[in-house]
C-alpha cells in the first residue's frame, strides 16, 4: 500500500525500521513522515500525534 501511495504522489519511497515502543516518538521527531501499518488510534496516541494541529 505504501508503494502505491508514493507512486500516486510522485515521490520516492524509503522504508524506515523503528522500535515499536518508540514509533510515535520517532514520527514526532520527523524520523519519517508517515506510519503505514496496523497502528490503532487510541485517545492517548491521538493527543500526542495531533498536539500541533
Amino acid at each position: 500500500m505504501a508503494t502505491k501511495v508514493a507512486e500516486d504522489m510522485g515521490v520516492e519511497i524509503e522504508f524506515a525500521r523503528t522500535n515499536w515502543n518508540y514509533i510515535i516518538s520517532a514520527l514526532i521527531a520527523e524520523e519519517f513522515d508517515v506510519i503505514i501499518s496496523g497502528l490503532a488510534i487510541l485517545p492517548s496516541r491521538n493527543l500526542k500525534v495531533n498536539c500541533d494541529v
